[in-house]
């Protein structure tokens, strides 16, 4: 896991004593083993403004906590096991590239189970965000390497598995249109292409944003499930990024429409992540058609 997001350090925190023979094999692997001592003993050393014992964000440390949201995925319908089992196993074995098309492709195949109404789906739809956050991350890094200078195409590029795959696809639609098949945009592309390179855009223009969508991803899938009520900008408080909230917000957007999910789906992430921070009115307050529904929208980014 260190490797794959490129981490400076990596520590297991154990809840008993740690045997010799764990320690050898943690300085062999560069990984850091620590007791809870240890662990008290470096939050000393690395403050940080946040409430991490007694607030909001305590739920993402206390054992229960994050042990709920752990067992979340666990006793839900079969319909949602095959998103459940890419989430736990499938993203973290396939080509980086394939999951920004995988994960809309799971979620648009449980579309007709996914219930916003659900407190443990909301959850799991929060854990998809955060997922597709970090195939995000991936994109980025190949754009920034490739072709800065055209986005567009190195969007289209790497979510096709590369310039030799895309050339392939390319082929392979010309020989089925000169064959009489009828033949769209999907073969090469999916049809949100488009709008996947305006979300990258956004985080191209952002790096300083990334750790911080992530961070609120995480924070609102273990609040969700743990009955936490307080939303992204009243947990973090002074700390808060709202451009990180809102970019978190796109994503929860962008899965939605792609992927064919229920709108309360974006609308439950948005009161979550920037209605507060835009001084916005919750959805659930909002009478039906009111043109603040989307109030979530006030907090403009720029796509370049």
């Amino acid at each position: 896991m260190a490797d794959f997001v490129e981490a400076d350090d990596a520590y297991l925190v154990r809840a008993n004593a740690v045997p010799s023979a764990a320690r050898t094999l943690s300085s062999r692997l560069g990984v850091g083993i620590l007791t809870p001592d240890d662990l008290a003993s470096m939050v000393r050393v690395f403050p940080t403004e946040l409430d991490l014992e007694s607030g909001p964000l305590a739920c993402m440390f206390d054992l229960h906590g994050v042990g709920a949201h752990l067992d979340s995925h666990s006793g839900l319908s079969r319909k949602l096991a095959p998103l459940v089992d890419y989430l736990d196993f499938d993203y973290w074995v396939y080509e980086p590239y394939r999951n920004l098309t995988q994960v809309v492709a799971h979620l648009s195949d449980a579309a007709g189970t996914l219930n916003p109404d659900d407190r443990v789906h909301r959850t799991l739809f929060y854990d998809c965000a955060w997922h597709y956050a970090l195939a995000i991350v991936r994109a980025l890094a190949f754009v920034r390497s490739t072709r800065m200078a055209d986005v567009p195409a190195a969007v289209r590029i790497y979510a096709a598995g590369g310039e030799l795959a895309l050339r392939e696809k390319n082929q392979m639609a010309k020989l089925l249109a000169r064959n009489g098949f009828d033949i769209d945009s999907g073969v090469v592309h999916p049809p949100y292409i488009d709008s996947l390179i305006t979300l990258i855009t956004r985080f191209l223009v952002h790096p300083s944003e990334l750790a911080d969508v992530l961070r609120y991803a995480e924070y609102l899938g273990v609040a969700e499930i743990t009955r936490v009520p307080e939303t992204v900008g009243q947990a973090f408080g002074a700390s808060v990024r709202p451009v990180a909230a809102k970019l978190f917000a796109d994503i929860c957007s962008f899965l939605v429409t792609s992927a064919g999910l229920r709108p309360e789906f974006k609308s439950a992430a948005r009161d979550r992540s920037v209605v507060d921070l835009t001084g916005g009115v919750p959805s659930n307050l909002v009478p039906p058609g009111d043109a603040q529904q989307e109030s979530g929208d006030q907090l403009t980014i720029p796509d370049s």
